[in-house]
């Protein structure tokens, strides 16, 4: 990673209540209107999934577009021809709940994952091109495209032909890999399209950017990149955020960025405001604080809790500081609290579980995995 360039010159901080987000039976109607990212409102879809996408596109009869993926994943893995079958299946039938059921990485038999969205998309017809962005505050160059194509070569060894191939004009990479057509950059320098795009956004890709409170300020990046990406004059009419948590891939500590971030595509003017809402401001000192002091933190956590009792993220929050704390109890009841306002928060019980059965703490263990039922 190289040093912070971009999104730290636009550090403010914003905000917006959270609330719970479960995952929809099917795909929402299609949207038929296209508009610019960043300067008209425009209502994004949350999901619980990257591989969620494929049914969501398929339901919107998307075809021939051109597939933005912001995520530190490349999602260019083809899947055997088996499930393939099986997926078209599915398509030709327009049974996206079958597709929906076939892509949840939660179960051992998952046809569709995060790394052969991508692919899909494209075999499938939805897209016909795939622009990476990748996680970097500065242009592509040819040393990260050397460390690019080194990954791309440990993942597809039988592509290594095409990778090499890949090559770089100015500050974009591209070339063909699994046999999808592909371009990688960072945001600044995404390749302009005359079509609206498919607009992924994956919260992994700001876990990957993220160091700390006092080098990567999150609330800066997440105003840095919505700016950049305001620049960068895409136009969509179907927006998806990947919340990555059944994926396992963002930390849970990360969800409420997606809320956040459909705000900002809702209402694009709060990029500019001058007086940034409460809670943003007050969670961001929270986080601060919890990286120097943790018990000292509690506190300004509880304080939020108490001023906004509809925010799922800081009960989280709180319950983590507890749990590492060593305050079962306290970690137990603010994660039942996280729980009710967002059920996304429920995955928290089995790592929590998890932990404290390698410690021998069986019974503490079963306690938090009651808060399911």
């Amino acid at each position: 990673m190289k040093k912070l360039a971009l999104l730290l010159l636009f550090i403010t901080l914003f905000t917006f209540s959270a609330c719970s987000n479960k995952q929809p039976e099917g795909p929402a109607a299609p949207q038929l209107k296209a508009y610019k990212v960043g300067t008209e409102p425009l209502e994004p879809r949350l999901i619980e999934q990257d591989a969620y996408n494929i049914p969501y596109w398929l339901a919107n009869k998307a075809s021939g577009r051109v597939l933005v993926r912001i995520s530190p994943m490349d999602g260019l893995g083809p899947v055997k021809d088996d499930a393939l079958e099986k997926i078209r299946s599915f398509q030709k039938s327009g049974d996206m709940n079958g597709i929906i059921s076939v892509s949840d990485s939660r179960r051992p038999d998952a046809l569709v994952r995060h790394f052969n969205t991508a692919w899909l998309a494209h075999t499938l017809g939805v897209a016909d091109e795939v622009y990476v962005v990748a996680p970097l505050f500065e242009s592509l160059t040819v040393d990260d495209l050397d460390g690019i194509k080194s990954s791309l070569t440990e993942e597809y060894p039988d592509q290594q032909k095409d990778i090499e191939g890949l090559t770089l004009t100015g500050a974009v990479a591209e070339g063909t890999i699994n046999g999808v057509p592909v371009k990688i950059s960072c945001l600044q320098d995404l390749p302009r399209t005359d079509k609206p795009v498919l607009l992924e956004i994956d919260l992994s890709f700001f876990e990957t950017l993220y160091k700390n409170e006092k080098n990567t300020p999150i609330l800066g990046i997440i105003k840095g990149f919505f700016k950049t990406l305001k620049e960068a004059g895409v136009v969509s009419d179907q927006v998806t955020i990947a919340m990555s948590n059944e994926d396992g891939l963002a930390p849970l500590k990360f969800r409420f960025m997606g809320r956040y971030l459909a705000q900002l595509l809702k209402e694009p003017g709060l990029i500019d405001s001058s007086d940034p809402p409460a809670l943003w401001s007050e969670r961001a000192a929270a986080w601060k604080t919890e990286q120097m002091s943790p018990r000292e933190s509690v506190a300004i956590y509880k304080n939020i809790a108490k001023k906004f009792p509809g925010d799922a993220a800081s009960r989280y929050d709180l319950s983590e500081v507890y749990f590492g704390l060593g305050d079962l109890d306290g970690a137990k009841q603010e994660l039942a609290e996280a729980i009710k306002l967002d059920p996304g928060y429920g995955s928290a019980c089995q790592a929590y579980a998890d932990t404290l059965k390698k410690k021998g703490k069986e019974k503490d263990a079963e306690g938090f995995m009651a808060l399911l039922k």
